[in-house]
């Protein structure tokens, strides 16, 4: 295993030049890697299909939010309004307490009226609002933030969601949210959603997602039947939270449009990440935010090393999360002169 990295670690810096090819060979190297580190090390694993069947005979009713706050970004388009009062009546099944602000960019008082009389047939808890002095459009998305942060301020609401005007959310999407949450939480992982659509034929598709073979992906296996897998790309067009996964978003680095991919400084950027723009980083929440602890912490000064694995890590930093670091310090000495002239018998031999 050790030569074949080897291999394919030179073959990457033969195509560095190729972006695209470098990219797959070194995820394929990442995977290898990982792959005899699991090998190497042995890593206990809670029983997780007996918590999954602990969880599958309760009552599908205890997993549903008892209140939930919901933003919906609504760019206004007179033939949408049929989606969103689609998305409205849908997301009366998640919870008997749900509060559902609007947010749009019409300001025509007779449109507002439209929508209220709308949505009016399908809700009782809603409200729509319109944000003054937006400097630009595509920043109309973030303007459910401070909604959210007076929200949360109700202790009564267990649940925040923000979602793009064209997405559905079913019952038992929350459902299995929720139970996945209970399941992933102690890895430091959230439950996420897939995008999918339908055609004419009522066919659902995969939207967003390349192929990709699930053996190569990073996952946890619940059983024989059931695993949860790392999608390549993360985008949902929305979010769902809890109190604790929410906070953690409103009061962190992950709720500033200018952090991470896409951000206004494209000279923070990191290249071989994805690299959503303004209005698609509003939903992206604390995706590429969490990372696990690091798994091994190496130290080499002189003749002395120590490593250090897992909890030992946590144990010695335990506010440190990356996903990856390595830092090289040295000192060089360079020979300038030497105290003796040992080619001195060549100096009646030089020319000016």
């Amino acid at each position: 295993m050790h030569f074949y990295i080897y291999l394919i670690n030179r073959i990457r810096v033969i195509f560095r030049s190729f972006y695209k090819r470098e990219k797959k060979i070194s995820n394929l190297i990442t995977y290898l890697v990982w792959k005899k580190k699991i090998n190497k090390y042995k890593i206990e694993i809670p029983d997780f299909n007996k918590k999954f069947e602990n969880l599958e005979y309760k009552n599908n009713i205890d997993f549903l939010p008892k209140k939930i706050a919901v933003c919906i970004c609504f760019h206004f388009k007179k033939e949408k309004i049929s989606f969103l009062n689609n998305i409205c009546e849908s997301l009366t099944s998640l919870s008997q307490n749900i509060d559902i602000t609007i947010i749009t960019n019409e300001k025509k008082p007779e449109i507002i009226k439209l929508l209220e009389e709308n949505i009016a047939q399908r809700l009782t808890n809603f409200k729509i609002i319109v944000p003054q002095n937006i400097p630009n459009i595509r920043l109309l998305p973030w303007y459910h933030l401070p909604i959210i942060k007076e929200k949360i301020k109700d202790k009564n609401f267990t649940h925040f969601m923000y979602l793009e005007d064209d997405i559905s959310i079913s019952r038992e999407n929350i459902i299995y949210w929720t139970k996945a949450r209970i399941l992933l939480k102690e890895f430091n992982l959230i439950p996420s959603f897939i995008l999918t659509e339908k055609n004419i034929n009522k066919e659902v598709f995969v939207v967003n997602q390349k192929k990709s073979k699930l053996n190569k992906r990073p996952r946890i296996i619940i059983n024989n039947d059931i695993c949860f897998a790392n999608p390549e790309n993360p985008y949902q067009a929305m979010y769902f939270y809890d109190r604790e996964l929410m906070e953690e978003h409103l009061y962190s680095s992950s709720s500033n449009p200018d952090y991470g991919h896409g951000a206004y400084n494209i000279s923070t950027l990191n290249q071989t990440m994805i690299n959503f723009d303004l209005v698609a980083k509003a939903n992206v929440g604390l995706a590429y935010k969490l990372a696990l602890a690091p798994s091994q912490l190496a130290i080499t000064w002189g003749t002395y090393e120590a490593t250090y694995e897992g909890d030992e890590v946590a144990d010695l930093y335990e506010d440190l999360s990356l996903s990856g670091l390595m830092i090289n310090a040295g000192v060089n000495y360079a020979l300038g002169e030497l105290p003796i002239n040992i080619f001195g018998f060549l100096d009646p031999f030089k020319k000016h």
